[in-house]
């Protein structure tokens, strides 16, 4: 961990570099991936005033993407084969493979915020075929993760179901990403400190705590 890594992480600039991106607590990858949307939102707010622009925006992002991490993943960029799980990790984690996550959070907020559901149908057809070939294909299975709980999010905010919109779980979600950016150390901590032994009612104990923490 060097001081340029250090300062790339403090000026959010480490989500460009595949050796520094998850470098120091290894699950800080998700920052620098979010300033850079970020960056773009002025230029988004702008152009995307519509849930069918939305809609465009996520299936042409896509179609982009493909083509470009399918040769990406052909060149060895990081020079030895030892870093290769580094690289495919990098292509996995990098903005423009989430970009479309992002998107799916856009067009929620112009489906519920503002109540726009007056889209072209067919782009239902291109939707549900992402969706699907998640499951048959790595690279693809954060959208269809992704499309699920933009699903589940919608049918909450009509529902209003009380056993997952209340007060505790509000609470939790308002503190998420601080508890998200600190648990790892504290689950090494946990680990370390209480180790599960060989009974098998134990282990389960053990688990469950650890699931929990």
């Amino acid at each position: 961990i060097s001081i340029a890594n250090i300062i790339s992480h403090f000026t959010f600039l480490s989500g460009l570099n595949p050796y520094w991106m998850n470098s120091i607590l290894g699950i800080e990858w998700s920052i620098g991936v979010e300033m850079i949307f970020y960056l773009f939102i002025p230029f988004l707010a702008r152009n995307i005033k519509n849930t069918n622009h939305a809609l465009k925006l996520f299936l042409g992002s896509i179609f982009i993407i493909v083509p470009i991490n399918y040769i990406l993943e052909k060149m060895n960029i990081v020079g030895t084969k030892d870093l290769w799980d580094m690289w495919d990790n990098f292509l996995f984690l990098y903005f423009p493979n989430q970009f479309p996550v992002f998107v799916l959070g856009i067009i929620l907020y112009f489906i519920i915020i503002k109540n726009d559901i007056k889209f072209n149908k067919w782009y239902l057809i291109p939707l549900i075929s992402v969706f699907l070939f998640g499951f048959k294909n790595g690279r693809f299975w954060i959208y269809t993760v992704a499309i699920f709980f933009s699903l589940l999010v919608f049918i909450i905010s009509k529902s209003n179901i009380k056993i997952i919109v209340n007060r505790l779980f509000i609470f939790i979600g308002k503190i998420s990403y601080s508890i998200y950016l600190t648990h790892i150390i504290l689950l090494d901590l946990l680990i370390k400190y209480i180790k599960p032994v060989g009974v098998e009612m134990q282990n389960i104990f053990y688990f469950l705590m650890y699931f929990l923490y």
